[in-house]
Parts: structure tokens; C-alpha cells; sequence
């Protein structure tokens, strides 16, 4: 963070793929369940990327029932 503060051209690159790797992976497993054994920790890790990276209110219902219910089905897929 001090080199993206400092204005560095490759921590201004870098530092947006890195918080996207670390927060959207966390997200996306816990509102799979899958990131903890404590359902209330999932719900609010859920929330991580919340707003910035994608809002969790419109990734529930497009990823968990959308794309999981249809996987790779090309009319009722719309991850495809």
C-alpha cells in the first residue's frame, strides 16, 4: 500500500489484481458455504467485495441459482 500511496506505477498496476484475487476468491467461497464451518462467518466474508468487486445481492441469485442449477446449459446458463 505505501508504494500505491507513494504514486508507483507497478503497485497502481498490481495492487487492483491482487485485492481482485484476494477478496473475490474469498467472497465467492464464502457464499458457497464453503470458507468456514460457521455459517455466520460465510455471511459476512460474503461481503468482502461487496460493493467494490461485485455486489453480493446480485451474485446470489445470478451464480447460486442461475449458473449451478443450469451449469453449462446454453439457454439457462448466464455465466456462458
Amino acid at each position: 500500500w505505501l508504494h500505491w500511496l507513494k504514486g508507483s506505477v507497478v503497485a497502481t498496476l498490481v495492487l487492483p489484481f491482487a485485492a481482485w484475487l484476494l477478496v473475490a476468491h474469498t467472497a465467492h467461497d464464502a457464499t458457497h458455504g464453503s470458507l468456514s464451518k460457521r455459517p455466520w462467518v460465510n455471511y459476512w466474508l460474503q461481503f468482502t467485495a461487496h460493493p467494490l468487486f461485485f455486489n453480493v445481492f446480485v451474485w446470489i441469485p445470478q451464480h447460486l441459482h442461475s449458473h449451478h442449477q443450469f451449469t453449462n446449459e446454453h439457454d439457462f446458463d448466464v455465466d456462458l
